[in-house]
């Protein structure tokens, strides 16, 4: 915890933008002292208590612009509604993520532009629509008027030749 809280200290004041994972931010809502949201990150994975998580960093730390957030499923930015990229921009960013790591997983290496249509290939998860609508009741909640929310489900490749880096990828 001591770790992760002088990470938190020194390192997100410099910082506009931070991409994580599930585990990730669950570390660090825990490190924030709020270990229940923490535990409910790591059991159930609802994109509510996700979603909440992302908020208590970018309301503890004014220098923070977006924070991203991947899992196997989707991956999705949360940020101030006076973010200066359109939600469909943000979106745009966050579709070329599930390009370049599906890409990534199916080729095992990118090695140039081309291969990019191999992640073009690959279709969206079966949870998409169902992880879109949570997050459309989200943006209807007054706690999050000001806030930006866009989620893109994740490619699934079967079959991978690499996972590693892949959330590196994506952020």
């Amino acid at each position: 915890i001591n770790l992760r809280k002088k990470i938190m200290d020194r390192i997100l004041p410099h910082v506009h933008c931070l991409g994580m994972d599930e585990t990730e931010i669950a570390n660090l809502s825990h490190a924030l002292g709020y270990y229940e949201l923490c535990a409910d990150i790591i059991k159930n994975s609802k994109i509510e208590d996700v979603v909440a998580a992302l908020k208590i960093l970018l309301d503890e730390h004014e220098n923070l612009e977006l924070v991203q957030v991947h899992s196997m499923y989707y991956i999705m930015y949360l940020g101030r509604k006076d973010n200066p990229l359109s939600e469909d921009e943000l979106k745009k960013t966050l579709e070329l993520a599930t390009i370049l790591a599906s890409s990534k997983a199916k080729l095992g290496n990118i090695s140039n532009i081309e291969d990019l249509k191999a992640g073009l290939s690959i279709p969206y998860n079966k949870y998409g629509d169902l992880l879109s609508s949570v997050v459309e009741n989200l943006k209807k909640k007054e706690e999050y008027k000001d806030y930006k929310i866009v989620i893109v489900p994740s490619r699934l490749v079967k079959n991978p030749k690499s996972t590693v880096g892949i959330g590196d990828t994506i952020s």
